[in-house]
């Protein structure tokens, strides 16, 4: 086997930006995603490592950090954004609303020296709803104001010699001999 990028990259996380609006930025997103991905498997909650550990339920690769491949600090912050975290068993016990008006919650059980994870079902599969409804962008639609946008901060011109025929449906079209510009988004 000569070529390993598919190994490279199997465990890949997709960014899915359609989520931004609702997890609180990019690492929000991916946290969001690799919670729902476990809860796929484990509805009713599950544990997870923060980061590795010496104890005995610990699996090497699996922690947060290691499987996201981010800090403790930007897990936590993340985290905080779409969800609520208790500082023990007990105070997720008592609490009256166990998710406070966030997707998630986690608890550390101080005796198993575990964090578990749970879902808010009803408010996360309402807020996916909401987001599959929404009318997809049309970037031919925003073209017309595309160069009063400080986002838009570079041009690059097709050139005849380059053969691009463009997508009829993206709004982002040329033919070969028309020196197309086109506006290149750099921002959200």
């Amino acid at each position: 086997m000569k070529n390993r990028i598919l190994h490279l990259t199997r465990n890949t996380i997709p960014y899915v930006k359609e989520l931004h609006a609702i997890a609180g930025g990019v690492l929000g997103c991916l946290v969001m995603q690799q919670l729902d991905y476990w809860f796929e498997g484990h509805p009713e909650g599950f544990y997870k490592f923060l980061e590795p550990s010496d104890h005995p339920a610990y699996k090497d690769g699996d922690s947060w950090t290691e499987e996201l491949g981010m800090t403790r600090h930007e897990f936590r912050t993340a985290f905080d954004k779409i969800g609520i975290r208790y500082k023990s068993k007990s105070d997720f016990d008592q609490a009256v609303d166990k998710f406070q008006g966030q997707f998630y919650c986690s608890y550390v059980d101080r005796r198993s020296n575990l964090t578990y994870y749970f879902r808010n079902h009803d408010l996360v599969d309402a807020a996916l709803d909401d987001l599959l409804s929404m009318p997809s962008l049309k970037y031919a639609s925003a073209a017309p104001g595309l160069a009063s946008n400080p986002l838009c901060n570079a041009e690059f011109t097709v050139k005849p010699e380059s053969g691009f025929t463009g997508n009829q449906e993206s709004g982002f079209t040329a033919k070969p001999d028309s020196g197309f510009t086109r506006c290149v988004f750099h921002g959200t």
